[in-house]
């Protein structure tokens, strides 16, 4: 869904109006937040006294697919920025509290290096 989001951005984000703008960037807040939600959640797992192999495997790619979310949330905010230049600049002030926190020393090398990407 977010990799579709990104290519109508890219097709017809210029016709997008603020409120539709603010919409999707509360939805990319909400994904980060969903993201770090289930972060915990796989942490908590592992620390179950039936967590295994298999349980780690899972995790792994778990893990993976969180990656990859991350990457399509920088690609959104990428075409986003592009797109609308410094009138998406409160939008981003609003995400930095978001994205900010990604940059920790808990976080995965993935998040880390996003976060950094889109904050460049």
């Amino acid at each position: 869904m977010l990799d579709s989001l990104n290519e109508c951005l890219q097709i017809s984000g210029m016709l997008l109006d603020e409120s539709q703008v603010k919409s999707i960037v509360d939805e990319i807040k909400q994904v980060i937040a969903a993201s770090s939600s289930r972060k915990r959640e796989r942490a908590e797992r592992t620390k179950a006294e039936d967590f295994d192999a298999e349980e780690s495997e899972l995790i792994k790619e778990e893990n993976e697919q969180e990656e990859e979310v991350f990457d399509q949330v920088g690609e959104i905010l990428e075409t986003l920025i592009k797109t609308f230049k410094a009138s998406f600049l409160p939008f981003f002030d609003e995400l930095s509290s978001y994205l900010t926190p990604m940059w920790g020393t808990d976080k995965t090398p993935e998040e880390r290096r996003i976060a950094i990407y889109i904050k460049s």
